[in-house]
């Protein structure tokens, strides 16, 4: 046959390896028959099934449905997969409930749905009226695995010929008549009254569709490659963020970030990461939180629990908020630095417990040119403010000994060849930071 829908079908499946496994969702409908029905002719080196959901939200017309896929299936030797659910009455919650089935009855199987070009242009109109970006506009993409929809270029009319040209039954869906769901009224109501101004604008609407996805595309990867130019680590530059248009900025804001956000939200983090002074924070959903500090920017779950001061055995270790310090016996080697996270400290130098606890008021260093309080030291270090209380101090009676990743007291730093007590401190992963 060559008519518009088997053409569709087979340029659609000439996309797939040979032998992949088909997985045909079949609600009954005419565009799902028809689908069903054509694949199946065609599966010439596919492994083809079809799987049926029964959401029980029709009462007995869902019955009768099921009872009509399954003879549907047993005539055309159809192997056929049926699931059962309750769900809540509404399109969101049945299609959830419908995928997730899918995706469970044939692990790893392409999965086929019967959506047509009039859906792809009711989509984009549903997805404008409800607000939305390039995204949304983009509709409904023809192949992402596992999903294929090799109906998207067919018009309803293809469809119902392909039905009497083969003699093939279906099902209505009493809902479809109804206008309680919005779906429903723009493809009764809106369609029409713009098709009256132009008889071929579902087509232009699934051009239109098509022509963003790409554009969409595009643009998603041109922020991928600029995301790994202003990030380190698990911090973004906020400084480099401003070298890229405006759109690529949301665009590798909302990549950076580990959930998803609304428009709102991304211009909210977007102002946060222009702020050229101080620090700053906002709230993101689902408990995420982006921290702002000078020039960087990071995004984390929840914020870091207070930790409580706590002795560390000389020698022995102990782990405090997100570090863990070691504390073992050893000679000063030739070269000692008074910064970074490695500290000898002299025997005779250390009074009563150590104590690694958050920074206190006063707490200040000696340093090379003279002493520094622990809070202009972090200021010149530009460490954020909200991590200036996570940072270990270690103290005894007589003052601080050091503020590991920053400096040790000079006055307390053992000399080359003398015993000492190498304080060691290692920052604990934490391993909730951006889940890119």
């Amino acid at each position: 046959m060559n008519d518009p829908l088997t053409k569709s079908v087979r340029q659609a499946l000439s996309a797939l390896p040979p032998g992949a496994r088909l997985l045909c969702a079949l609600s009954g409908g005419a565009d799902s028959v028809a689908m069903t029905h054509c694949v199946w002719t065609l599966r010439d080196g596919f492994e083809v099934s079809a799987a049926h959901f029964n959401h029980h939200l029709r009462g007995a017309e869902s019955d009768r449905d099921e009872a009509f896929v399954r003879d549907l299936c047993q005539k055309l030797g159809l192997p056929l997969t049926v699931g059962h659910g309750t769900v809540k009455p509404s399109e969101d919650a049945a299609r959830q409930a419908r995928y997730a089935f899918l995706r469970q009855a044939a692990p790893g199987a392409w999965i086929l749905t019967a959506h047509t070009l009039d859906d792809q242009a009711e989509t984009v109109l549903l997805h404008l009226i409800r607000g939305t970006g390039l995204k949304g506009l983009g509709g409904i993409a023809p192949m992402a695995h596992p999903l294929l929809r090799p109906l998207l270029q067919v018009r309803r009319r293809d469809v119902m010929a392909y039905l009497r040209a083969n003699d093939l039954a279906f099902v209505e869906d009493s809902t479809n008549a109804e206008d309680h769901y919005r779906r429903n009224r723009i493809r009764h109501q809106v369609l029409p009254l713009l098709e009256a101004e132009n008889p071929r604008i579902t087509e232009h609407l699934a051009a239109l569709a098509a022509q963003l996805r790409g554009d969409e595309e595009l643009l998603q990867d041109l922020s991928l490659q600029a995301l790994k130019n202003c990030t380190e680590g698990k911090t973004l530059h906020c400084q480099a963020l401003q070298d890229y248009p405006d759109a690529l900025q949301n665009r590798i804001l909302r990549a950076f970030c580990p959930v998803e956000l609304s428009g709102k939200q991304t211009d909210a983090l977007r102002r946060l990461a222009r702020e050229r002074i101080g620090s700053g924070r906002i709230d993101l959903p689902q408990g995420w939180t982006a921290l702002r500090s000078y020039d960087r920017l990071r995004i984390e779950r929840g914020s870091s629990a207070p930790w409580e001061p706590a002795s560390l055995p000389l020698p022995g270790s102990i782990t405090v908020g997100n570090w863990r310090i070691v504390c073992e016996k050893s000679i000063a080697p030739a070269e000692i630095s008074q910064f970074g996270y490695t500290f000898y400290l002299a025997h005779d130098t250390i009074s009563g417990v150590v104590t690694v606890r958050p920074r206190q008021s006063g707490d200040s260093l000696h340093l090379p040119g003279g002493t520094r309080t622990l809070k202009r030291l972090m200021i010149d270090r530009k460490i954020p403010a909200q991590e200036r209380d996570q940072i270990p101090v270690l103290s005894d009676a007589r003052g601080v000994l050091a503020v590991m990743g920053l400096a040790a007291d000079g006055h307390r730093l053992a000399q080359t060849g003398q015993m000492a007590w190498k304080m060691t401190a290692e920052e604990i992963e934490r391993v909730e930071s951006n889940e890119l």
